[in-house]
C-alpha cells in the first residue's frame, strides 16, 4: 500500500513534536552556559563563594575571554575557493584548474572579500561579536548564512541632447535584481540540533527559534499572509529563555526584558532538514498552540547544506558542542573559592 502523502498540518505537528524534544534534551547545556556567563560577569549567586577570593581569580579569566572576543573580531578572513569538476590534464601530465576556472575563483574571492569589508548595513566586525562571544563563553556561537536576493530602484532625471532636464517633476526608475551573502547572528540559546548527533552538519535536522513583531515578518515577504494571520500575536519571551539571556547580557540588561504588548508579538521556527528543505513555522491562535506553517522551501540551496555555521574555539569530539573557556577551569575555580 503507497504511503499516504504528508500534510502541512502533520508536517508542522512533527516538527513542533521535534523542538520539544530537543528542547527537552537542552535544558541541562542552556542552564550550565548561562552559569559560564554569570562567571564571565564574576557574579556571584552562592554563599559558599569566598568574595576575596573571586575578585582576584574570576577577572583575570574574564579579561582572557574578551581579549580573545576582540582579537577574533579584527581578523579578516581569507576564502581558499575551489571549483569542482574544472580539472583537466596539462602538458607535463599534471592535473590543474583550466583558466576559466581560476579566473572565477578569483572574481568569487573578490566578491567575497567586498562583501565582507563593506556589508550592507551593521559593520561585519560588529555582527561577529555576538557569535564570537557565544564561542569563547559557552563553547559554540552560532550565525546563519543565507543567500538574500534583493531589488534595487535607482533614480535619474531625464536629459535632452543639450544636456539639460527634461522634466524635474519626474524620475527615471532603473530597478535592478541583484543578491548577496549576509550574515545573521543567532542567540546560543535559540539554536536547537537534534539529539545525539555526533557533529553539527551530520545532525538530522536543525531548528532556530526567533521572537520577532508580525509587521517584521510581513516586511520580509517570506512568509504566507493567510499563515500569519492565524498566529498568536500576544507571544512574550519563554521565561525560560529570559532566564539564560538574563546572564547572557548581564551588562546590558539589569532585569528580565520585557515585551512590548503595544505591537503584535510573535515567535517563528525555522526548520530545516539533512535534505536542504526548509520550513517557518508559528503558534497558532488554537488552545492547544499547534504550529502554523508559514513557509516551504525544497532543496533551499544547491549545496543542500543548512544556512547555519557553528563557531568553535575548541571543538568536542562526537559532539555539535564545543568546550567553553571556563568549561576547563570550573575545578580550579572551585578550589580557588
Amino acid at each position: 500500500m503507497a504511503k499516504s502523502k504528508e500534510t502541512a498540518q502533520q508536517r508542522a505537528n512533527k516538527w513542533q513534536q521535534r523542538f520539544q524534544k530537543c528542547d527537552d534534551n537542552q535544558v541541562n547545556l542552556f542552564t550550565t552556559a548561562a552559569k559560564y556567563y554569570d562567571v564571565m560577569y564574576a557574579v556571584m549567586n552562592t554563599s559558599k563563594m569566598a568574595p576575596w577570593r573571586s575578585k582576584v581569580y574570576v577577572p583575570v579569566l574574564a579579561s582572557k575571554a574578551w581579549d580573545l572576543i576582540s582579537r577574533f573580531s579584527d581578523i579578516i578572513p581569507i576564502y581558499n575557493l575551489d571549483i569542482k569538476n574544472e580539472i583537466e590534464e596539462s602538458e607535463d601530465g599534471d592535473l590543474t584548474y583550466t583558466a576559466e576556472a581560476n579566473e572565477r575563483t578569483e572574481k568569487i574571492e573578490h566578491l567575497m572579500q567586498d562583501e565582507y569589508r563593506n556589508a550592507t548595513g551593521e559593520p561585519m566586525s560588529m555582527r561577529t561579536f555576538d557569535t564570537l562571544l557565544d564561542a569563547v563563553v559557552v563553547g559554540t556561537g552560532f550565525a546563519k548564512t543565507p543567500w538574500v536576493y534583493e531589488e534595487k530602484d535607482s533614480y535619474a532625471r531625464e536629459f535632452d541632447e543639450a544636456g539639460q532636464i527634461i522634466n524635474n517633476a519626474e524620475d527615471v526608475v532603473k530597478t535592478t535584481e541583484g543578491g548577496h551573502n549576509d550574515f545573521e547572528p543567532v542567540n546560543y540559546f535559540n539554536m536547537f540540533v537534534a539529539p545525539n548527533s555526533k557533529s553539527f552538519f551530520k545532525a538530522p535536522y536543525w531548528i532556530v527559534r526567533e521572537y520577532t513583531t508580525l509587521q517584521d515578518a510581513e516586511d520580509t515577504g517570506l512568509y504566507d499572509k493567510g499563515g500569519l494571520a492565524r498566529l498568536r500575536s500576544d507571544v512574550s519571551n519563554d521565561k525560560t529563555f529570559d532566564n539564560y539571556n538574563r546572564s547572557r547580557n548581564r551588562l546590558a540588561n539589569s532585569k528580565n526584558s520585557e515585551t512590548d504588548d503595544t505591537v503584535d508579538n510573535i515567535v517563528l521556527y525555522e526548520c530545516v532538514d539533512r535534505q536542504g528543505n526548509l520550513y517557518t513555522y508559528g503558534e497558532g491562535e488554537s488552545k492547544d498552540g499547534s504550529w502554523v506553517e508559514l513557509r516551504k522551501e525544497k532543496k533551499l540551496y544547491w549545496h543542500g547544506r543548512p544556512p547555519y555555521v557553528p563557531f568553535y574555539i575548541r571543538k568536542k569530539s562526537f559532539s555539535p558542542w564545543g568546550e567553553s573557556l571556563f568549561e576547563n577551569n570550573a575545578r580550579l575555580q572551585s578550589a580557588t573559592n
